[in-house]
């Protein structure tokens, strides 16, 4: 094994990447929930960060939607730690008065005991920070209990979207924003990429392709080193510029956020649903670590 590369979570990330470190492989992944670190430098991220994700969609409420608070309903594990430290220390930036925190433990069914009493602070945006069928299930209690404000989700629209609607309840699922990309945004630049997007589109929505970057990124920098001397991929990765499969220019930043440019922001496209298996594009940001 020469290379690690791929769409990977916080958890595992935690658990292989001191053995990366120590075996000197370079890593090149996806996953928003973690951020780059400067104890761990063989690993390059490829992808909008869950500060950048969240940061958006919160300036996106404001713009679009005129909102003002915001309540943050995350899972009580990991990512939903990560998500509410990473908005603890945003707070300001992000522009809304944040209403409190809901964490909910892992595989919860039922939202109604915690739901009745945070919405009594009358937010006008409920942030989700959990799987999507956890969300699908916020949503239709949040409506069930007269909620009638906006809900986003900073990661991809859901895939299997028909049935996820079925859970949330068609009514309740329009006006809920996630991310997906527009066509017209897709490069015709990389492996077969056209061909790509023409397969994964139906199945998953128009969701965020930015996961199936890594290797392709990776390639393409193994191309530029001329060489495939970890060290020399890295100073690559974090100095040059790439075309992927989205049309905007890639480039790591980090440095001052993170300590280390081992990240690679991604543009965040936002769309919200209008009907069954139907949305429509909104806005679309490119943030480089708020």
């Amino acid at each position: 094994m020469d290379f690690l590369t791929g769409s990977i979570g916080a958890e595992p990330i935690s658990g292989w990447a001191p053995l990366a470190l120590k075996e000197k492989k370079l890593a090149v992944i996806g996953g928003p929930s973690w951020n780059p670190k400067p104890e761990w430098p063989t690993i390059f991220r490829v992808t909008s960060s869950d500060d950048e994700r969240a940061e958006a969609l919160c300036r996106l409420m404001k713009e679009n939607f005129q909102c003002k608070s915001v309540l943050y309903v995350l899972t009580d594990d990991l990512v939903g730690k990560i998500a509410k430290e990473n908005a603890l220390k945003h707070e300001k930036s992000r522009g809304l008065e944040v209403k409190g925190y809901l964490m909910v433990p892992p595989n919860t069914t039922d939202f109604y005991p915690f739901l009745t009493k945070a919405l009594k602070t009358n937010p006008d945006y409920l942030h989700c920070k959990m799987p999507p069928g956890s969300v699908a299930l916020v949503i239709k209690q949040s409506r069930e209990l007269g909620y009638k404000g906006h809900i986003g989700y900073p990661t991809g629209m859901p895939s299997g979207l028909e049935k996820w609607q079925a859970i949330a309840g068609l009514e309740a699922s329009k006006g809920f924003l996630a991310l997906t990309t527009p066509l017209e945004e897709y490069t015709p630049l990389g492996i077969e990429g056209d061909a790509l997007i023409k397969e994964i589109c139906p199945t998953h929505g128009l969701g965020d392709i930015a996961y199936s970057m890594q290797p392709h990124i990776l390639m393409m920098a193994i191309e530029k080193a001329q060489s495939l001397e970890p060290d020399q991929i890295l100073k690559t990765l974090r100095t040059e510029e790439f075309h992927s499969y989205v049309k905007a220019a890639l480039k790591a930043s980090g440095e001052k956020t993170f300590g280390i440019k081992n990240h690679m922001s991604v543009p965040i496209y936002f769309s919200q649903i209008t009907g069954l298996v139907e949305f429509k594009y909104v806005k679309s940001y490119h943030l480089s670590t708020p």
